[in-house]
Formats: C-alpha cells, structure tokens, sequence
C-alpha cells in the first residue's frame, strides 16, 4: 500500500470518523478542531474493525440511533433527550444526493441488494432533542439543566438531566442536591433521593 496525498481534498466528517474508529487511521490533529464524536470508545469500549458494513441502523450503537419511534430517549452525545423520530431521505433526488447518509451508500451497499424496500431511500431513526430538553444549556427550563448536566433514564423510562462527573477509575458520579449516587456500568440502577436512575454507559458519557 502507497501513500497518496491531493491537495484541495477532503472528506465528510461522518467518512472520517467511520474511518477514525476502525483503528487502522491515525489522523495528525495539529490545527484541527476538536471532534464531538468519532473516537473509537464512543462506539463501544475499544476500536471496531469491521465498522461500517451494513446500514447505520444495524450497525451503529443504541445511544446513536434509536429503535422504537415516539419513545422519549437521551441523545447521542447524551447532553439533551427528546422523542425518537424517522427521517426519510430520498438519495435519488438532487435534493439529498449528496449529503453523507446517501454517499455513504456507495459504500456498505453498492450494489443495491435492497437494504430498504426503496433501494434509493434510507429511513434513519434518531433522536431529535426537544427545544428545552438540552441539558448543557443552562437558560433552558428543564430541571437540572446546566454546565455539568448529562442526559440519563430514569427506572419510569423517563430521560432527565442530572450533573454528572467523570471519575479516574472509569466510574460517573452522580449529584442531585445533597444527593449522590454512583455509576460504575451500563444499565445499573442507583437511587438518587427519590429517584432510581438506569445509569448510562460510562464510556459514552
């Protein structure tokens, strides 16, 4: 294999995050801006060899794209919550022809073996955050909304914002008030005051 340089190129950030989290790429980040997502942890605990090969819904995780439409769920980055909705986008129209979820078809179904009954169509599920449902903005009116705010679920299956705190040993502290729980894996439940929380997955927080 041969390095290949062109001046001018680039790519689309969702193309150099899929290629970012196979591990085989180690891009120079000198003078680039920070990514909010596309580290090799946020999809799971260590790097992917076989991402991306079929369609995102099947093959990005759960906090990425949501599964039951209407169902209130934290977002992917979990710094807001909001219900799960479809988006439906036609890749034949010039419309949407170019944007990254129609190119990326070109590349984990070229040849159109029919992932979708409208081989041109990709339905995307994803949660779209309310407008006061963001948990970093301090001016919204959800309750416990804030700098240090993080989305989680509660045991009713409601998602909230609660300020949460990384830990060295890889563990999240909770607070709420004078409260405070600890979340040390996926899917725990721990009781903060009144409230038992299902904690999200340290790794992706």
């Amino acid at each position: 294999m041969g390095g290949v340089s062109f001046s001018g190129s680039t790519i689309t950030e969702l193309t150099f995050v899929a290629m970012l989290d196979t591990g085989w790429y180690i891009p120079d980040f000198r003078g680039a801006k920070r990514l909010l997502w596309g580290w090799g942890p946020s999809f799971s605990a260590s790097n992917l060899t076989t991402f991306l090969m079929e369609p995102f819904d099947d093959s990005f995780p759960e906090h990425y794209i949501c599964k039951n439409w209407g169902s209130k769920s934290c977002t992917w980055n979990y710094r807001g919550f909001g219900p799960c909705r479809r988006s439906s986008i036609d890749c034949s129209s010039s419309e949407y022809s170019s944007t990254p979820w129609c190119q990326g078809i070109e590349f984990y179904d070229p040849n159109r073996t029919g992932y979708y009954p409208n081989l041109n169509t990709i339905n995307t599920y994803y949660v779209r955050p309310y407008s006061d449902g963001q948990c970093w903005n301090s001016q919204s009116s959800t309750i416990g909304a804030g700098q240090n705010a993080f989305c989680h679920v509660g045991s009713s299956g409601n998602p909230s914002c609660i300020d949460t705190f990384c830990n060295p040993n890889g563990t999240l502290t909770l607070k709420d008030s004078d409260n405070v729980a600890i979340c040390s894996k996926a899917g725990e439940s721990v009781t903060l005051g009144s409230r038992t929380i299902i904690c999200s997955n340290p790794v992706h927080v």
